[in-house]
């Protein structure tokens, strides 16, 4: 005992040695950092803080502001900032310490348990008293207004003064000022006008010229413009719409209750405001500021003087309009499927709907009116002035350029695409990444490319190919068989699951395995994510994933000269069970790759309840078919291999089982659900034996989550995607009559000449809340991938959400099918009212 009593003084006295020693390092650190200057200057008395300024110069004494502020002695930088504000300043060291002396006030927010009443009442006297010291001051009047930015928008009455707050109060107390503010912030602006107008005046006088031959005039004053300008800018239609007002400058509106973000004051029509022809509208330019009519042409007669005074800014006042166009009536601004509403009735826009047909001074967008196709005025004409703009700059703004690119691009003008991509080509000097950008997006217009469809589905043994391709004039098509014996016998055993059960199935396993060897670069570059994964693969660098080719044959394209994608069905001639990569590699272009996966049996599962001597046992039923009849398998053997997962406190783990059942005489077997997890998280792969058949073959694996036909996800991606358009009302009542039209289709702006869901069988549910079935169809879509249903609710129909779900095949959970499914589509949620 006296030994250990010993020991622990002498740790404990070691502790408190290096802890006395510690401090003293802390304090001798802290004893050779210099002391900031003006530190304590806040609590220093009037008399004493004159005297500490006596002598030095405005650098020194804004330097030392800073550097309090840097260092978070913001009472120290506020009170010697603003000491600043009391003295003999130019212009713009009045300026600049005004500016500061906020940034000290304000340091990256408010905190809550701030007096707001004192601290605006102090910043406000500062901008009072900075309007009053310099009255034709036009640079202290608009910097005035851009530090109105730091007050809140909201505040309550404190007997007959205006109290700011950023608290929210009782909806009764708090008031709204972002009118006021805004309304004062537009009043300096305008304050500032005349001052800033006879500044030019005086600078562009010839005396002036020859004396001062600085440019700080232009400079300022090209702010000022745009700046103003920016007071009135559109960024939606909202905004756009309240440049019809012309906003009263001579009086300050009064604040006003404060309504929540969701209240529904806002009762103006969606889309751009028209005139009462019906025509969209437009602001003109004015005489002058004075004289408009509207915000709208306040906003286009400052952009118009700014370009008078000072013509070298062409480029930035084309911009300006340009960039507010484009915001409000860009064509690209549509939805995707908003632009093609009758795309049942044609697999190719016309007329109307013709984005590919517009000039570059139409578009089409959204009116209060509905959607209208019409041509844009000069100064809202966003692609003409995107052009002016790169004339202006000597064909050196590459962004403003690719701007232009990308518009011909969204309107499927893909020449014109191809020529402003050229057009940044042929310049000099071009930043390597803006020549890397243009170089790929020509890529991608010009070139052969071909790319297997996500419409692409594998049933049984019957492969449904899809190729989508572009300007590619043939393809070559190779087969060849997919060596999958040592994958399959890795993910059958336990040891694959608790070693490597975190990076999921046998089709993550094969597809991580092509991955790599076909495209290393997507690979997940993260080590650490990708630990175990690489593990995995590196134990399999001797396997040889790829075997024999089993076919090779070409195909004949006939592409568009439009450079659109166009889809062609390709042949799958093998017709033996196993795991097939197909390499699919356009004549002189890219080259696109495809897992297939043949089984002449197939098995699905579905959630049940097998009721026997009245008691309930719920599970899982499989039933098996023949891949190619898909006639029931009678007395047909399954193994499976159940892996379920569970998590933990802070992991997942993994448990296994195998089994070995026989189908009924209608095909199916039923597992109970202590066998079987009813969740998702389950994985079963399931094996039909056959006599002289390798059991790790791949013809005889099915497993619940593979999709049929695994895809390289490559550079090809806009034209590998499938979605859904589905139309009909948002509500219904009981017993009244639904239509729902839908079109299946994919997704690039300009759809194939062909649909690739054309004459393919779906299935549609409509789920309510509870997760009940209430309507179950299958159905044929038209030759354009439509369908258009119609069925009546009931009475005893209950109110509530429900949903719309559609896919190839559907498993018991609603969710898509993806042994027989690309991928899922929908939901559409809808409401039955009482």
């Amino acid at each position: 005992m006296q030994q250990r009593f010993s020991k622990l003084v002498r740790r404990t006295g070691a502790v408190i040695v290096c802890a006395a020693l510690a401090a003293s390092s802390a304090a001798f650190a802290a004893a050779q950092e210099p002391e900031l200057p003006f530190a304590g200057f806040a609590a220093l008395s009037p008399e004493d803080q004159e005297r500490a300024l006596e002598g030095k110069s405005f650098d020194e004494l804004y330097q030392a502001g800073a550097k309090l502020a840097e260092n978070r002695k913001l009472l120290d930088a506020q009170a010697l900032l603003k000491s600043l504000l009391g003295a003999d300043r130019t212009e713009s060291e009045y300026i600049q310490a005004l500016t500061k002396y906020f940034e000290a006030v304000f340091p990256g927010g408010v905190s809550s348990s701030l007096d707001y009443e004192s601290l605006f009442d102090g910043v406000q006297q500062a901008l009072d008293d900075a309007l009053a010291k310099w009255p034709n001051s036009w640079r202290v009047k608009t910097r005035v207004a851009e530090l109105l930015n730091y007050f809140p928008e909201l505040g309550h009455m404190k007997g007959d003064k205006f109290v700011y707050t950023y608290h929210r109060m009782e909806p009764e107390d708090l008031l709204s000022c972002s009118e006021r503010l805004r309304v004062r912030k537009l009043q300096l602006y305008a304050e500032a006008l005349p001052l800033v107008r006879e500044e030019i005046a005086r600078a562009n006088d010839p005396g002036v010229k020859a004396a001062n031959d600085d440019r700080s005039t232009q400079i300022d004053a090209s702010a000022y413009y745009l700046s103003f300008a920016h007071r009135f800018q559109s960024f939606n239609t909202r905004d756009y719409r309240r440049q019809l007002a012309l906003t009263d400058l001579s009086a300050l509106p009064d604040y006003v209750l404060d309504v929540p973000a969701n209240g529904s004051q806002d009762a103006a029509p969606s889309g751009i405001p028209v005139d009462e022809k019906g025509a969209p509208v437009f602001f003109a330019v004015p005489e002058s500021f004075e004289t408009a009519k509207n915000d709208g042409e306040r906003r286009q007669a400052l952009l118009n003087e700014l370009l008078e005074n000072f013509p070298d800014y062409k480029e930035t006042v084309c911009l300006e309009r340009a960039g507010e166009a484009e915001l409000v009536f860009g064509a690209s601004r549509l939805g995707v499927f908003d632009r093609f509403p009758n795309a049942g009735q044609g697999s190719s826009p016309k007329g109307f709907w013709a984005f590919s047909s517009l000039a570059d001074s139409e578009t089409i967008a959204l009116l209060e009116n509905g959607v209208k196709r019409f041509t844009l005025p000069p100064e809202y004409d966003y692609i003409n002035l995107w052009r002016q703009a790169v004339e202006a700059s000597g064909f050196s703004n590459y962004n403003t350029l690719g701007q232009i690119a990308r518009e011909y691009e969204a309107r499927s003008q893909f020449d014109k695409a191809a020529d402003a991509w050229k057009l940044i080509l042929e310049q000099k000097n071009v930043p390597e990444a803006q020549k890397e950008l243009a170089e790929a997006a020509l890529s991608q217009i010009l070139d052969p490319r071909v790319a297997v469809d996500a419409s692409s589905f594998v049933a049984g043994m019957k492969a449904n190919i899809i190729l989508r391709y572009r300007n590619a004039v043939g393809a070559e098509i190779v087969v060849k068989r997919l060596n999958l014996a040592e994958p399959m016998k890795m993910v059958r055993t336990e040891e694959f699951w608790q070693e490597y059960g975190e990076l999921g199935s046998l089709n993550s396993l094969v597809g991580a395995l092509l991955q790599r060897q076909f495209a290393p670069e997507k690979m997940d570059p993260n080590p650490e994510r990708n630990a175990k994964l690489g593990e995995l693969l590196d134990s399999l660098k001797g396997l040889e994933l790829v075997g024999d080719e089993v076919a090779r044959y070409s195909l004949k394209l006939e592409p568009s000269p439009k450079h659109y994608d166009k889809i062609v069905r390709a042949d799958f001639p093998v017709d033996e069970p196993g795991a097939y990569l197909v390499e699919i590699t356009a004549n002189g272009g890219n080259k696109d790759v495809a897992v297939v996966w043949l089984r002449d049996v197939a098995v699905l599962g579905k959630r049940d309840v097998v009721v026997q001597d009245n008691k309930a046992t719920f599970g899982v039923r499989y039933a098996a078919h023949d891949g190619r009849s898909g006639e029931p398998l009678a007395e047909q053997t399954l193994e499976f291999f159940i892996v379920n997962l569970s998590r933990t406190a802070d992991s997942y783990a993994y448990t296994t089982n195998e089994s070995t059942k026989q189908t009924d005489k209608n095909g199916s077997l039923f597992f109970p659900a202590d066998e079987i997890h009813r969740d998702q998280s389950s994985e079963i792969l399931t094996l039909a034996p056959k006599d002289g058949v390798d059991e790790a073959s791949a013809g005889q694996c099915s497993f619940k989550d593979f999709q049929g036909i695994w895809r390289l996800d490559g550079d090809d991606s806009p034209y590998s995607t499938t979605n859904i358009s589905l139309s009909g009302q948002g509500t219904y009542r009981p017993n009244e009559k639904a239509e729902f039209k839908f079109i299946v289709g994919s997704s690039p702006f300009n759809p194939p000449e062909e649909s690739a869901w054309a004459g393919q069988e779906v299935e549609y549910r409509i789920y309510a809340q509870s997760g009940e079935v209430v309507l179950q169809r299958r159905v044929k879509l038209d030759q354009f991938g439509a369908y258009r249903c119609f069925f009546k609710f009931n009475s005893s129909v209950s109110p509530g959400f429900y949903t719309v779900l559609i896919a190839k095949e559907f498993q018991d959970s609603g969710s898509a099918d993806y042994v027989q499914c690309c991928r899922w589509l929908g939901p559409y949620p809808f409401q039955i009212m009482e």
